[in-house]
């Protein structure tokens, strides 16, 4: 067990690394669909960590260094065409710890935790084994399967199957079924398919969204989408919080999308999802850190979705309302250290989008501002004027408090674009 003490000594600066905002995408421009949810959860993990007292190191792809105000010890620029490894290896001796925020795909999480290992630097959060598994939605699968959680119906496929064959295996499962990849984050290259027309265009969306020769098919559940928060110390999991989440599953020719959560989520079934989520952390091997398991209630069952082995959006609100630093509990438990106490909130967070429509950018991608009781960051891909976005955190004691701040920070954002109210 590692003490209090140690954990003081061994760990004061941590490099705070999220892919998409530190210079991850310097190869390619920056049209990244959760840009503005990872600017969140970075903005958020860097204050908290501050706060706890903590020395904050941080990378940023140069091109949205206007957007990033963030308060930290060290910036370091990442510049287009730079390896964000290789500029960022020459700070290593500088730091303790790293948190990493990183997709699954191009097993880009994995590669970049193996990178931080192998350099002998503390990684305050999962191992790259477990990484390795908890990020590929066909190895977790079989990891379900095998200790009996419940999960969607699933059919395993091959993208260069026969459109006939996955349509064989799509009548086994029966429609409405979703499409995913395997190595996807969030909602990219899903689809909900609803008849045997839409598997041709479902089959298109996922090559372009996937690396992987394999895509597994999963029976719709009708219910509500949640999500468990968890910490670990590698010994004992721990429960934080269910979530709401706001899911828009669209069939192919449409895109599916978060659009928001709500954290904490009081409901009938909390005890049973943070037992059948436990459960599926516990049956993954090297998980430590923050968590987050996907689920679905239906009924009075409990779904099994997906394991995230790593911050999820959803930390940009439960940061805001927690009683402690999350951010000083995430080192803690990263290092060994089991919960004494129990995690508790103060009111509630709300994640949400507002629709920005055919507004032309300027020279930025990203955009953010903040205010008393919520955060924003806008985000603007150059070629997809009719999907932009402003992705939205706010926070209050309760959720009448909460509807309130929602519909200012609505007007708030909308005056500052001179923009009416769009669905």
């Amino acid at each position: 067990m590692v003490s209090a003490y140690r954990v003081g000594l061994m760990v004061k600066t941590i490099l705070a690394f999220e892919f998409n905002v530190g210079g991850g995408l310097s190869n390619t421009n920056i049209e990244s669909p959760i840009l503005a949810e990872g600017y969140l959860m970075l903005s958020s993990l860097i204050g908290d960590l501050k706060s706890s007292g903590f020395k904050v190191y941080t990378s940023i792809d140069s091109r949205l260094k206007s957007a990033c105000k963030f308060k930290v010890d060290k910036i370091i620029p990442i510049l287009p065409g730079e390896n964000p490894l290789e500029k960022l290896s020459h700070f290593l001796r500088d730091v303790d710890g790293v948190i990493l925020i990183a997709p699954a795909y191009r097993k880009l999480l994995f590669i970049y935790t193996k990178f931080f290992e192998k350099a002998g630097v503390e990684v305050l959060g999962s191992s790259s084994k477990g990484i390795y598994v908890a990020s590929n939605k066909l190895l977790t699968f079989k990891k379900f399967k095998k200790h009996g959680i419940l999960t969607p119906k699933t059919a395993v496929c091959k993208l260069d199957e026969p459109a006939e064959k996955v349509k064989a295996k799509v009548d086994k499962l029966g429609y409405p079924v979703i499409f995913k990849p395997i190595d996807g984050d969030g909602c990219s290259g899903i689809s909900l398919v609803k008849n045997s027309r839409q598997i041709k265009n479902a089959l298109k969306i996922l090559r372009m969204n996937t690396v992987s020769r394999y895509f597994l098919i999963q029976k719709f559940i009708d219910g509500l989408h949640a999500s468990v928060s968890f910490l670990s110390s590698g010994f004992n999991v721990y429960p934080l919080t269910l979530n709401l989440q706001k899911i828009k599953l669209k069939p192919p020719g449409d895109t599916s999308s978060y659009e928001g959560g709500l954290t904490p989520l009081y409901h009938p079934l909390a005890e049973k999802a943070f037992l059948e989520a436990k459960f599926a952390v516990e049956c993954l091997e090297g998980l430590k850190g923050y968590i987050g398991v996907d689920l679905v209630i239906s009924g009075k069952n409990i779904f099994i979705v997906e394991v995230n082995p790593r911050l999820t959006t959803i930390y940009a609100g439960l940061s805001r309302i927690s009683k402690e630093s999350l951010a000083n509990l995430v080192v803690n438990t990263s290092l060994g250290l089991d919960l004494n106490r129990k995690f508790d909130v103060k009111g509630f967070a709300q994640i949400f989008k507002i629709p920005i429509k055919n507004v032309k950018p300027k020279t930025f991608t990203l955009t953010s501002f903040k205010g008393k009781r919520f955060e924003a960051a806008a985000y603007f891909p150059p070629q997809n004027l009719d999907k932009n976005f402003i992705l939205t955190v706010t926070w209050g004691r309760n959720l009448k408090m909460l509807k309130n701040v929602k519909e200012k920070v609505k007007k708030r954002i909308l005056s500052k674009f001179n923009l009416k109210h769009q669905k």
